[in-house]
């Protein structure tokens, strides 16, 4: 295996290997990016469709959801990275043909269906099946937190689950190649009531386990407080309780490496406060704060 940097941080944590230099920490698989500068390209392409052959998919999913509203979306039809930085293909797709694929691939019996798809990314070919573009986002507070949201007991995916911080599906309006970071300025104003927003860095590309969803993970800094984002959380539906992290290398690493509010995170979250430590301090003093970190001797305490 290649060890890249961001590839050690990972491992420090718990990462395992899945494939030749790729990690997967949790339900989070490594695609590119982590540390360093990150520059992310988009494109929407055209003649997308779902294909015959998984058509009985779509079809269960309807039997079994009658009523429920499938709005458009876009799905990322491939991911070609380069040296610092990656290309991302997107196209028109709904939200019942990427339920239907999501809900077949957390399904124990599908597991060549899942290779098969995480083959394509890494192989950075196109992908068969829909899925739902998002963005994963990171977000310090003005007054030097790392935000942890706990998910609403309402929302399908993963329900009470803590997110460091939240997630935000794309729509077909959003800025025409600033897709990414436009969702996430749109989730920060939707979830939050921030409308400060000071910057966006799109800092990793991964993808979700089992449903092999791909996603952008970017880096916020807003002029809000963390007691300004859990008041305004307290009017979104699918938030539930705000906490967070005193944005030091040493409680973002104990929280990272398992030691923080609950075991009971989102699938990403503990690989987004490795890319949020990465990018705020760099692989060194990050590298440094994690072995720290996993050292009992020198465990630090968690939130604070």
């Amino acid at each position: 295996m290649i060890e890249t940097p961001f590839n050690e941080l990972l491992r420090l944590v718990g990462g395992t290997e899945i494939a030749a230099s790729t990690v997967q920490l949790d339900g989070a698989i490594h695609l590119h990016g982590g540390v360093g500068p990150f520059r992310l390209g988009c494109k929407v392409v055209e003649g997308f469709s779902f294909p015959d052959k998984y058509g009985e998919l779509l079809a269960a999913w309807d039997r079994a959801h009658p009523s429920e509203r499938s709005g458009p979306k876009y799905c990322i039809r491939s991911i070609h990275r380069w040296a610092g930085g990656a290309t991302v293909a997107l196209a028109k797709t709904t939200w019942r043909e990427a339920r239907s694929v999501h809900d077949s691939l957390k399904q124990e019996s599908n597991d060549q269906m899942r290779r098969d798809l995480l083959l394509a990314y890494l192989a950075d070919s196109d992908v068969s099946l829909p899925n739902i573009a998002v963005v994963h986002s990171i977000v310090e507070t003005s007054d030097n937190f790392i935000a942890l949201a706990q998910r609403s007991s309402s929302v399908y995916y993963h329900p009470l689950r803590w997110s460091a911080t939240f997630e935000e599906g794309l729509e077909p309006d959003e800025d025409v190649g600033h897709y990414f970071e436009a969702a996430a300025v749109r989730g920060l104003r939707e979830e939050f009531q921030v409308t400060d927003v000071r910057s966006v860095h799109v800092v990793a590309v991964a993808l979700e386990w089992p449903i092999i969803n791909p996603a952008v993970v970017v880096y916020c800094t807003v002029g809000a407080s963390l007691e300004e984002l859990r008041a305004g959380a307290s009017v979104c539906e699918e938030i539930g309780t705000v906490e967070g992290i005193s944005d030091t290398p040493e409680l973002i690493a104990a929280n990272a490496s398992g030691l923080g509010i609950s075991p009971n995170w989102h699938p990403t979250a503990r690989y987004r406060l490795v890319c949020a430590l990465a990018h705020k301090f760099g692989s060194d003093t990050s590298r440094d704060a994690l072995i720290a970190a996993t050292q009992p001797s020198r465990m630090g305490r968690g939130r604070e």
